[in-house]
């Protein structure tokens, strides 16, 4: 406790409500401090998810929530986004989380959180759903390295207007994983191939009969003649 408590006294408490932090104090002061008063800030706005953009094949993941994201870091293979490492902060501590398969060297973007944080994602996939291009903004109206080739496929921007981005989610698989998905589907267009011409042979088989059935009758009758 800071001085002394007098006898003729009153008590006050300054305090934030629902969670609010304390971020800043005011007041009135001459010889000695007369008056003091805090400035509490709450968000009023609710955390807002944003569905993934690309494919809808591979395993899902979710980073979670964090309070903020320091570093980002994006490999390539083929020119396509292969890999991606996060590193989040919370709190006082650092939590780091990479997905997918490292083939080169991951380029790195750093950010300065807490006086930056980044704003919106930009990217494009292609065809098969696969992430071709990752570029990010910051709050300091930087702009990343344009990760991958943004030239090719269909665009996507992942933004909330007056929000930072404080986790990532997404889905990943590997090239295996992409075969055997290639091979389901080859053999399912296989199968409805080989059921019409099943049927168009059953059809063929049924004709012939018909007509070696009548050939014969005609015969019979000829040789009874």
């Amino acid at each position: 406790m800071f001085g002394n408590t007098a006898i003729f006294s009153t008590d006050f408490v300054v305090e934030g409500k629902a969670g609010a932090k304390l971020i800043g104090f005011h007041g009135r002061s001459g010889s000695a401090l007369d008056a003091i008063g805090a400035h509490f800030f709450a968000s009023a706005s609710p955390l807002k998810h944003i569905e993934p953009r690309g494919g809808f094949g591979g395993n899902a993941w979710d980073d979670g929530v964090y309070d903020g994201v320091r570093k980002i870091s994006v490999g390539l293979n083929c020119g396509n986004v292969s890999y991606v490492r996060f590193k989040y902060v919370k709190g006082s501590t650092s939590v780091k989380h990479s997905h997918g398969k490292m083939s080169e060297e991951p380029k790195e973007f750093k950010v300065d959180y807490p006086n930056e944080y980044v704003t919106s994602v930009e990217g494009t996939y292609n065809f098969c759903g696969d992430v071709t291009s990752l570029t990010f903004k910051t709050s300091k109206e930087r702009v990343s390295t344009g990760f991958g080739r943004s030239s090719s496929g269909s665009k996507f921007v992942l933004a909330v207007k007056d929000h930072m981005l404080v986790g990532f989610c997404g889905r990943n698989y590997c090239h295996k994983a992409l075969r055997m998905k290639s091979q389901e589907l080859s053999l399912y267009c296989f199968r409805k191939l080989a059921q019409k011409l099943k049927l168009l042979t059953i059809k063929n088989l049924s004709q012939i009969s018909i007509t070696r059935t009548l050939t014969l009758l005609l015969q019979k009758t000829s040789s009874k003649t």
